[in-house]
């Protein structure tokens, strides 16, 4: 396995009405990890510095441990990057930025895109300097009042150093990277689906607290996270004040009166408060609770953070009761409660590998597995390929189609395959996975394509065959 390592600074700045308002300086160091045989590779944020000025106000943030992702490599192009779940609002976010601008293909037009506009650049060579010209160029929102001010860059990239210059608009991007010779450790168990989603989210702007005081506050505040439900903080700040403010029948009663339930049930998870828990767990547990308040419960419930053993158990509860209309939903959501809860991932999945091994129902055991992650069952889980339930079958192609090691026996079922519902679910996997069809997989469905003349089975197999075409963003 190869190891390259990088410093980079990513200088941002955005200018109104002419004048800077906003300034950021993200710099560290980057170390990328190839792995052998595969165009996946692991890679770290390393010792990252992230300074921001804003109205003449500067904060300084340190990022004190690495920041792992994963990303593949396809012909020199950074594709498919994965932070991890970290949160969407942390800076390190911009990393993706600096992956984008050092990609580079020759055959064709490569597409970039930013949070402003997306752009078609082709690639040119001379020795060992690469040079690139934006052939096209889409404003994605007309609304954020940024000018063109210069439709020239200054981009280059040898093979010691990348330098972006990219002024079109009066949001301005300073990018340079300069090889570094630095062997960080590379520790596998570090690069989980989800190693950064406990990572603390960090904020570059101060935010001024949201206090609900009073039921005109709240009502406000519901009308407002209806319109913008990204706005967490403003979700958990309801949720806090309905939790510690309403009894059960009193947030039954407003629940019921309420033209916007799903907002309430939401911002109460977001509260992610011992309080809050107990108030979901409560009002799930209520006879008069419809059916519909019942699901989004479970649906938050499945999603909470914080969880304790007391959300384990009132959605095993619902999951054993093979009877409750929504024991199918309290299982798959205590697959994605694995996920989310990590101090409940143990006790979750012994749990769902009982429901494997003793459940009727096992394509719906499957997806609560597929939801939580779990990977510790997928030898087993092989051996249900070819069911004579497709839904298990569809099942096993979800869960088996991100690892590598199976891809072959399972593009041999699908080809095999006279139900178009589990090739098609085979391709959808793929798709969401970015796997890309070696030539070997090609030929093989090729051939089979070849010979298929059922109109319906010949279509799933086209599309099976396209799964790797891909746009880069």
């Amino acid at each position: 396995m190869d190891v390259i390592a990088f410093d980079y600074i990513i200088k941002t700045s955005l200018k109104i009405d002419g004048k800077v308002s906003n300034k950021s300086v993200f710099s560290g160091k980057l170390a990328i990890k190839y792995l052998n045989n595969s165009e996946k590779l692991y890679g770290q944020i390393i010792e990252g510095e992230i300074v921001n000025s804003v109205d003449n106000k500067t904060n300084i943030i340190q990022l004190n441990s690495p920041i792992p992702f994963t990303s593949k490599h396809i012909k020199n192009v950074y594709h498919t990057i994965n932070l991890l779940e970290l949160d969407t609002s942390h800076p390190a976010n911009a990393i993706t930025v600096l992956l984008h601008q050092m990609s580079y293909q020759f055959k064709k037009p490569l597409t970039i895109s930013s949070a402003t506009h997306s752009t078609d650049y082709i690639y040119e060579k001379q020795k060992n300097l690469i040079t690139r010209d934006a052939i096209n160029r889409q404003h994605l929102n007309a609304d954020l009042n940024l000018k063109l001010i210069d439709e020239n860059e200054n981009w280059k990239l040898t093979l010691n150093i990348y330098q972006s210059d990219s002024n079109n608009l009066e949001l301005l991007q300073d990018i340079i990277v300069k090889s570094l010779d630095y062997k960080p450790d590379f520790n596998t168990n570090h690069f989980k689906d989800n190693a950064n989603l406990d990572l603390p989210a960090v904020s570059l702007i101060t935010k001024k607290p949201i206090n609900i005081l009073n039921e005109s506050n709240l009502l406000n505040s519901i009308l407002q996270l209806k319109d913008n439900m990204q706005n967490e903080e403003l979700a958990k700040a309801i949720g806090i004040y309905l939790s510690e403010n309403y009894n059960t029948e009193q947030l039954l009663l407003f629940l019921n009166q309420n033209s916007y339930p799903s907002v309430i049930i939401y911002a109460i998870q977001k509260a992610n408060t011992i309080a809050a828990e107990t108030s979901l767990i409560t009002l799930l547990e209520h006879p008069d609770l419809d059916i519909q308040n019942q699901q989004r419960v479970i649906l938050s419930l499945g999603r909470f953070k914080n969880a304790t053993d007391y959300t384990f158990t009132s959605l095993k509860n619902i999951s054993d009761d093979k009877q409750h209309k929504l024991s199918k939903t309290a299982l798959l959501n205590l697959g994605t409660l694995s996920k989310v809860a990590s101090n409940l991932s143990l006790q979750i999945n012994q749990f769902l590998t009982d429901e494997l091994e003793n459940s009727n129902n096992t394509a719906i055991s499957l997806l609560a597995i597929k939801n939580s992650g779990i990977t510790t069952l997928n030898n087993k889980i092989s051996h249900l390929l070819g069911h004579n339930n497709f839904e298990i079958n569809i099942a096993v192609l979800k869960i088996l189609a991100k690892e590598p090691q199976y891809h072959s026996r399972l593009i041999e079922f699908a080809i095999n395959s006279i139900n178009p519902k589990e090739i098609s679910a085979l391709t959808q996997s793929f798709q969401a996975s970015n796997h890309m069809l070696t030539q070997n997989q090609k030929e093989i469905i090729t051939d089979k394509l070849s010979r298929t003349k059922h109109p319906i089975l010949k279509s799933q197999l086209s599309a099976l065959l396209n799964s790797s075409s891909y746009s880069f963003q």
